[in-house]
């Protein structure tokens, strides 16, 4: 299935030319898109939500685009050998560290895919944007993440990698059982390894969606 986000671009502003998208778009599509689709599902209520509810700083590249930046940060699990992605039991240590290696590599693929290409302002920040995605997605507040251990992540990175364990824990996988979305967020919020203002945030983005699954019933 293919993926297409072509972001509302308001007037006065330097457009991001179609290649671009269509050159993040491409490589979105070489992998599976069920988690990617999960997670973007999520992405436009969380980011509104925090225009409102935090005192962050993003630019308008970042807000439009936040969607496709979700989507993209797993690009490099394509490297990642299927008997490991799909394995049921425990990964051993070798395993786990090629599963580890996936933000490394996502990051070295957009690397190549906009290496020697005049880009404009908006564009570059957009594939830093993503590029920071890719490689520190995995990173947590606490240092227990990988590749690197960071505590000091970029703040794309801490907003990717709450929907992303939150999707993790919440759907079902070969080697788990999904728990509740309530569940979820409340491991996330006692974990103490994500920015919390952002987990309530998401906490009533599902509030919402709860509230108009059940007014449509």
């Amino acid at each position: 299935m293919m993926v297409r986000f072509h972001p509302d671009r308001p007037r006065g502003r330097k457009m991001i030319r179609d290649f671009v998208y269509q050159r993040l778009e491409s490589m979105i599509n070489t992998v599976p898109t069920e988690h990617s689709q999960s997670l973007n599902q999520y992405a436009k209520d969380f980011i509104k939500g925090i225009q409102e509810k935090c005192d962050v700083t993003m630019s308008h590249v970042f807000i439009e685009n936040f969607p496709m930046i979700v989507t993209i940060h797993d690009i490099g699990k394509k490297h990642i050998p299927d008997y490991i992605l799909e394995k049921t039991t425990q990964l051993t240590d070798d395993e786990y560290e090629c599963v580890k290696r996936h933000c490394i590599l996502g990051y070295e693929d957009l690397q190549k895919a906009f290496n020697n290409i005049p880009l404009n302002e908006e564009e570059r920040e957009l594939i830093e944007l993503c590029k920071e995605s890719c490689l520190y997605h995995h990173e947590r507040l606490d240092g227990s993440g990988y590749p690197y251990g960071y505590k000091q992540i970029p703040l794309i990175a801490q907003m990717v990698g709450i929907l992303d364990s939150f999707d993790a824990m919440t759907v079902n996988r070969c080697y788990k059982k999904a728990m509740s979305k309530e569940e979820a967020i409340k491991k996330l919020i006692q974990s103490d390894k994500y920015n919390e203002e952002f987990i309530y945030v998401l906490s009533e983005v599902i509030e919402n969606e709860n509230e108009i699954r059940n007014s449509d019933k």
